[in-house]
């Protein structure tokens, strides 16, 4: 059932098609002497209907599986039903070859419901009035005249939930039984938790933002517009420092990171982040059969950027993951720059498999068995600028392990056994990476906006 519910998005697009191709000949067709396109009127009106029906009926199947407002509902539901009432009340009329002006009320009809239904239906989905522009789905950010004296809340933070996640979590859709447009809702939280809380590891709202865009409970979905690396630190030094309603910006403590941030939001190109080029390795083409056998086995195996023989690699659903499997990942060694290895297949005896990638820059082990023993064989990888640990059994003691990854920037400590009562001692033997205990600095992926270019033998 669920699975026909997801149908609705494909489904209603096909009535909306027909009909309106369909109106457009029957006006052309009323308001003209050309007669020529009558024959295409029933078969298309036919269509049309055929295809509301069927909207009709897989909405029915959504709407069990989403929290949606009830009056919201209603009003999709009842103007999609009474469309698809008239457009079979109009093919009906093209069927008779009914005369007079009955048909031509009829279709100023159905292109009003047609117009209501759809309006009703965007809001749902995207944020009330996104249709007509009178919404929050389409606001932008307003630059502010002094971000210092703005209050925290309503002109920082609101703006940017407002954009982002007001379409799923607001008066339309409450996607989980929680909405963030307001102070008494986002206080009241939802049936998974409160969206923020006494301590900030608890709070909904900060720890869906700050899993990695590819986790199925990270927020906002992936199909849909992400949060900036600007907009995930604002609402991370809000929650943070208490999530204050009223108090102004200038009220609550800032690093010098959070103040530049700010800062931003006084001019145009808020919240908007430069990505810089950035040179990749060339490397020999990977062993055609070691790569197959690895698909064979379940993985995904893909090119980082057209021209280059360095690989990203996803063993997440990895169905084989024998002796043999490792081995053909081994021997691509060369040519893996990115690597998900996340998931119960992995353990301290698998990573030892990693040791030989000298060109991996980005490392997830998620979720994985491996403790602080696989930690020093990660200690070869001398280009890892990136390394995923959330779920596992690492200790604070063992991230020293990591010391001589000089390159190493980012490391993702969600749900370890890290102790952030010594994170500070952990970090002056780690300079220069950036890390903390439930949190996550959102990273640049090859396949997202990043610039890549490939760097020719002489």
């Amino acid at each position: 059932m669920d699975f026909i519910g997801r149908l609705h998005p494909l489904f209603v697009h096909l009535p909306i098609g027909f009909l309106v191709l369909g109106l457009i000949l029957f006006w052309w067709n009323e308001f003209s002497s050309d007669k020529r396109l009558v024959p295409a009127l029933k078969p298309i009106f036919m269509l049309g209907t055929v295809a509301a029906i069927v909207s009709v009926a897989t909405g029915f199947f959504l709407s069990w599986q989403d929290d949606y407002d009830t009056d919201s509902l209603n009003r999709h539901r009842n103007s999609g039903i009474a469309l698809t009432l008239l457009s079979l009340y109009f093919w009906f009329l093209m069927h008779k070859k009914v005369e007079g002006r009955r048909p031509l009320y009829v279709s100023f009809s159905v292109m009003l419901l047609l117009v209501f239904s759809g309006h009703y239906g965007a809001s749902l989905t995207h944020g009330s009035g996104f249709l007509f522009g009178s919404g929050t789905a389409s606001s932008a950010f307003k630059p502010l005249a002094n971000a210092q004296e703005a209050l925290a809340y309503k002109e920082v933070i609101d703006p940017i939930l407002q954009q982002k996640c007001v379409s799923c979590h607001g008066a339309d859709k409450q996607k989980g039984k929680l909405r963030l447009d307001s102070e008494s809702a986002i206080r009241k939280g939802g049936k998974n938790g409160g969206a923020i809380s006494k301590t900030p590891d608890d709070a909904l709202m900060l720890t869906r933002i700050m899993l990695p865009p590819d986790d199925e409970e990270h927020m906002p979905p992936k199909e849909k517009g992400q949060l900036t690396k600007d907009q995930v630190a604002l609402i991370d030094w809000w929650i943070r420092n208490g999530a204050n309603f009223q108090a102004k910006v200038k009220d609550i403590p800032q690093d010098e990171p959070i103040r530049k941030t700010l800062a931003k939001l006084e001019g145009p190109g808020e919240n908007e982040e430069v990505v810089a080029a950035e040179i990749l390795p060339e490397a020999d083409p990977a062993p055609a059969a070691m790569v197959d056998q690895l698909k064979k086995a379940g993985a995904v195996v893909v090119p980082v950027a057209s021209g280059s023989s360095l690989l990203a690699v996803n063993l997440i659903n990895l169905t084989d993951s024998s002796e043999q499997t490792w081995k053909a990942l081994a021997a691509i060694s060369e040519q893996v720059l990115e690597l998900k290895a996340e998931g119960s297949k992995v353990n301290n005896g698998t990573i030892s498999y990693f040791k030989a990638m000298k060109n991996l820059r980005r490392l997830s082990v998620a979720g994985s068995s491996i403790n602080d023993s696989a930690l020093t064989q990660l200690a070869g990888l001398e280009s890892l600028q990136s390394l995923n640990l959330r779920g596992t059994k690492v200790t604070s003691s063992g991230l020293t392990a990591l010391a001589p990854l000089k390159k190493l920037k980012a490391l993702y400590l969600f749900q370890t056994a890290v102790d952030s009562n010594v994170m500070a001692q952990v970090k002056t033997k780690l300079p220069g990476i950036q890390m903390e205990v439930g949190q996550y600095n959102v990273p640049i992926l090859y396949t997202d906006t990043t610039k890549v270019t490939v760097v020719k033998k002489p």
